[in-house]
């Protein structure tokens, strides 16, 4: 049952972003991340190699996920998906116990973990606009996007802590736990999912895979908000392949520092979610995608600027969270609402893993560019690409018909290919 008077009153999304923001605060202790740098003292290349193989399983079954998720009921893949997780999470204090824990199976938990989190993400954006109203999806993807920032304020940089005085591996038990949270609250969800309606395609699953890659061509919103997809991916590839280096061995800083640094973006994220819905109102939600996405790629331009001694550094990269942030999760949020209401439910999991996909390949290209540039060209320079990518999303979402979408309750359905 759809309720329309407020999420506040909607005891079944209440359920689903509990479960939500518990597996938030988890997932940003950055487990895996710290138990390489500081456990197992990885290189450089080894960080971003941990990084380019969390990505390849939505290269490899992606679409294929997809496509199962329009086959079935969604609810009980993200129970799996969490259960999963949380197995994979507990299996490296296991093997640390026994003196045998090394990169190879760090590699291997971060390939499973990107494989079950493509799944759930798809399955999840593909759950939500069947749990609620469609004029209260900004507000849905604002409530969980606001639960994002507030377990960035305090998540990393206690997952910092707990790495600094304690160990990497009592963050991969927490993490762990965090799932087995989020299993018990989307299990009690108690709003009825029927059985998916199947649109019926000659060629079997292997055709309906690439069903959501047609329905984007069709569409030029679809393609804008593809682009944008694209762009921000490929800068969070490079970013994400060099930030825990550059932070720690470039600018000095200890673990327990950036944590507090990256902590100030979850505030400004979270004043960003606040504002979401009041800038989608006043400005419509595709100006208001188009003005955050050109906002939040030229504040990126303070990470390649930071230098200097230990304040000098801190005080750039805090710049670049209280710029940069707050316009980030008003794209996000937006952009995210926007796909959930012009694509129709039969092709929803099709579209949101074509997204995905796409996202995946520019996320590993990024982390690829940078294995083979940083050597060559320096943390820096990889850092401007990023921004320059982030830059060529915007402009494409400028240049699409997404521009003019205003009111979601309105919003035409894309056509199915």
């Amino acid at each position: 049952m759809r309720f329309r008077r407020g999420l506040w009153r909607h005891p079944d999304f209440l359920r689903l972003w509990a479960g939500t923001t518990i597996s938030l605060v988890g997932s940003g202790l950055g487990a895996v991340q710290f138990t390489a740098l500081l456990f197992l003292d990885a290189s450089a290349r080894e960080m971003a190699g941990l990084t380019a193989v969390g990505v390849l399983p939505g290269l490899l079954g992606g679409l294929a996920a997809g496509a199962w998720t329009d086959r079935a009921r969604r609810r009980p893949i993200l129970i799996t998906a969490d259960l999963a997780r949380a197995a994979l999470l507990l299996s490296l204090p296991a093997a640390a116990l026994f003196d045998a824990l090394a990169m190879p199976q760090l590699y291997a938990v971060a390939f499973f973990l990107g494989g079950l989190g493509i799944l759930f993400d798809v399955a999840y954006r593909s759950y939500l606009p069947a749990l609620v109203a469609k004029e209260n999806l900004i507000e849905a993807n604002s409530k969980i996007a606001a639960s994002g920032s507030a377990a960035e304020i305090f998540a990393f940089s206690l997952g910092g802590w707990i790495s600094q005085l304690t160990s990497a591996l009592t963050a991969c038990a927490a993490d762990a736990v965090s799932f087995l949270g989020s299993a018990f609250f989307v299990a009690r969800i108690r709003a009825p999912e029927p059985a998916p309606e199947r649109l019926e395609i000659e060629g079997g699953l292997a055709r309906e895979a690439f069903q959501g890659f047609a329905t984007i061509r069709r569409d030029a919103r679809l393609l804008g908000i593809a682009a944008s997809v694209g762009g921000v991916h490929l800068s969070h590839g490079l970013i994400g392949a060099v930030i825990l280096v550059y932070a720690n061995r470039t600018l000095g800083l200890a673990p327990g520092v950036m944590g507090l640094v990256f902590a100030i973006g979850g505030v400004t994220s979270l004043a960003g979610t606040m504002a979401t819905t009041s800038m989608t109102r006043r400005l419509g939600a595709g100006r208001a995608l188009v003005i955050a996405s050109f906002a939040g790629a030229l504040a990126s331009l303070t990470l390649p600027a930071a230098r200097g001694p230990e304040l000098a550094a801190i005080a750039f990269l805090t710049a670049g969270q209280l710029l940069s942030d707050p316009f980030d999760a008003v794209r996000e949020i937006t952009r995210t609402s926007v796909e959930q209401a012009i694509t129709p439910d039969t092709v929803r999991g099709r579209v949101n893993a074509g997204l995905q996909l796409l996202a995946m390949t520019a996320q590993l290209a990024g982390s690829l560019a940078a294995i083979a540039f940083v050597p060559a060209l320096g943390i820096r320079a990889i850092l401007l690409m990023a921004t320059a990518s982030q830059l060529a999303g915007a402009a494409a979402l400028a240049l699409s018909p997404v521009r003019h979408e205003h009111d979601l309750e309105a919003a035409r359905p894309a056509p199915i290919a």
